[in-house]
């Protein structure tokens, strides 16, 4: 998987070698909104999924909890299961 924002810099310099310089200018503003786009796109992802990703471990912290309570009080000295 590619691990960094695809580089549209070679594709718009090919079609401005070629072009007039009005369209030069156009082409330099319409690379950078697509730049803006695809970071906004790929920040909002990750962000996104980071949340979900702390949510979860937030979430399981109190199972941890109890388990390792439950781990300990079976070991300790003298704990019954019946509780008596």
């Amino acid at each position: 998987p590619q691990s960094s924002p695809p580089d549209i810099g070679p594709a718009f310099a090919q079609v401005a070698a070629n072009a007039s310089a009005a369209d030069r200018a156009r082409l330099a503003v319409l690379e950078r909104r697509v730049k803006s786009i695809i970071q906004d796109t790929v920040t909002n992802t990750f962000t996104r999924a980071l949340g979900y990703a702390a949510i979860l471990a937030l979430a399981v912290l109190p199972l941890l909890a109890f388990s390792s309570w439950y781990a300990r009080r079976q070991r300790s000295p003298g704990a019954s299961v019946s509780g008596r």
